[in-house]
């Protein structure tokens, strides 16, 4: 749809710095996310013993391809329970689910710190 009077198009067209834009943004997400996948590795390496660190990132891998792939079925859940089940308005539906994820990652945060024990390598 184009409409000259006011100037509508539709959402299948993307202008080039919109695109550019965008590009530049999924690409400095995707450099913070190796660097941060990097640091927590090595972090996780530093907390055992050395004879032991196969056991831990063969267990860290297991743990992060189950919630990744849990992840998109619990969020997808999150947000149609939270839109359509009438228990919760869906004008603050959102906002409830972007409260309980951001809640769950700061629990998961609080007891890592919690439990988090120095120890020499």
């Amino acid at each position: 749809y184009n409409n000259d009077n006011n100037n509508l198009t539709n959402g299948d067209n993307l202008s080039w710095p919109t695109t550019i834009y965008l590009s530049f943004i999924m690409s400095w997400n995707r450099i913070f996310a190796m660097v941060f996948y990097a640091g927590i590795t090595i972090a996780t390496n530093r907390t055992v013993h050395v004879s032991h660190r196969a056991t831990m990132n063969g267990l860290s891998m297991m743990g992060g391809s189950i919630f990744k792939a849990m992840g998109p079925t619990f969020a997808g859940f999150l947000v149609a329970f939270s839109a359509s089940s009438g228990v919760i308005d869906s004008d603050v539906g959102s906002v409830v689910v972007f409260g309980l994820l951001g809640l769950i990652g700061l629990s998961i945060g609080f007891f890592s710190l919690l439990y988090l024990k120095e120890e020499e390598v």
